[in-house]
């Protein structure tokens, strides 16, 4: 079993959504890497140099689970990287460029050509998004913009003056309820820049419940595998390298690729390609015996899991319009489906009642029908997908 199987194993016995524990495993491969391992994109080393950094947003209601399954990370990441420059809840992004210019943060492995490199790592594992960035949001979102991905860093205050930062290596874990998320998208807080750098794992429907969360010796085992995957991992460096059946498979997924007519998945579909070569970097040094190579296998797992997020990533944006009643009719959506898309008349009009006066609710109801978001037949209320189920099971005649 290669490193994220072994974490879903060791993660089967929470209530944990499945996609939450997927890309904190993808995070937990890539930030461990730092920058270490790297692939070029283009003929050999053109233009530009990818590393496994990420940011990835867990998005879920309360209750969701994302809190867990983030402390789960941070403390699997802990026990195998003890001594990992780790950020605090709530820091100003001041104080973190104060930390990553000293010594302290400073690590520094041999490359492939026998080069010793240092670079400065700083993980964060963010409880609520919307804390860390309490202090000054704005300049906080420029700042996790602007660093990402740079060879260089330089900052500058009255206070501090010049302050650089060498091959900065941030990664970003947080948690935040898709209210919040909606509300900033709205106001152009959150803007496309740092969109654009963020992976929202947006999950709606709840997992299965488990009254006793259990772990058997054999998820025990798997732990202490992903512990001593991630500690291995840490004498990994070099540049990954391209087969031609994955240059050709990537150049026509590339090529082919179209981005849909929506403002915030329109950035992120301007570095889909990108956001695809770190996630490669994780299936490639996921796997027990480490080939710096990659091949189409590695992109098609890759895409994959991209593919998974895509479809609920959309519904923050649509929801973050101009219309007053998109938060409301996203609500229903998701208590729609939460019910495995199905709900009585009733039922229906309960749940819009929370948000909805008698007016609104007609208005939502019947545009949510006239866009074909739900289907009401005989008092009760269907996804397009449960209702299709339904006309399926029907005797043929």
């Amino acid at each position: 079993m290669n490193f994220l199987q072994d974490y879903l194993l060791y993660n089967s016995g929470n209530e944990c959504p499945l996609n939450y524990h997927r890309w904190c495993g993808i995070f937990l491969l890539n930030a461990t890497l730092g920058k270490r391992v790297y692939c070029t994109q283009g003929i050999d080393d053109a233009y530009y140099e990818i590393h496994p950094n990420l940011y990835i947003g867990l998005v879920g209601r309360q209750g969701s689970r994302k809190s867990t399954a983030k402390d789960i990370a941070r403390d699997l990441f802990l026990e195998a990287n003890p001594d990992s420059p780790i950020a605090a809840s709530v820091q100003s992004c001041q104080d973190i460029v104060k930390r990553m210019s000293t010594d302290e943060v400073e690590r520094a492995f041999t490359n492939e050509e026998g080069i010793l490199v240092s670079y400065k790592p700083y993980t964060l594992f963010v409880n609520e998004l919307k804390n860390f960035l309490s202090i000054n949001p704005t300049q906080m979102l420029d700042f996790l913009t602007d660093i990402y991905d740079r060879k260089h860093f330089d900052s500058s205050t009255i206070k501090h003056g010049l302050q650089q930062i060498e091959n900065p290596c941030l990664n970003l874990l947080a948690c935040e309820t898709p209210k919040w998320i909606i509300e900033k998208l709205r106001s152009n807080i959150i803007t496309g820049g740092f969109s654009r750098r963020i992976i929202y794992v947006y999950e709606i429907e709840r997992s299965q419940r488990i009254a006793f969360p259990n772990v058997t010796q054999e998820m025990k085992d798997a732990r202490k595998r992903c512990i001593a995957h991630l500690q291995k991992l840490k004498s990994v460096a070099g540049k990954i390298k391209w087969t031609p059946e994955a240059r050709t498979f990537y150049r026509n997924w590339y090529e082919n690729l179209k981005s849909p007519d929506d403002e915030v998945m329109e950035g992120y579909y301007e570095s889909k390609h990108i956001q695809l070569l770190k996630v490669a970097i994780a299936v490639v040094c996921a796997e027990p015996v480490i080939k710096l190579e990659f091949t189409p296998e590695c992109f098609e797992l890759g895409i994959a899991f991209l593919d998974s997020i895509e479809k609920n990533m959309p519904k923050l944006s649509i929801a973050a319009g101009r219309n007053e009643l998109a938060i409301p009719q996203q609500n229903l959506l998701e208590v729609l489906e939460k019910n495995g898309g199905f709900l009585t008349q009733k039922e229906f009009s309960r749940y819009a009642n929370k948000d909805l006066g008698g007016m609104e609710y007609l208005q939502v109801k019947r545009f949510l029908s006239e866009t074909d978001q739900i289907v009401e037949h005989q008092g009760n209320i269907y996804s397009p997908a449960r209702w299709l189920k339904e006309q399926q099971r029907k005797p043929k005649t």
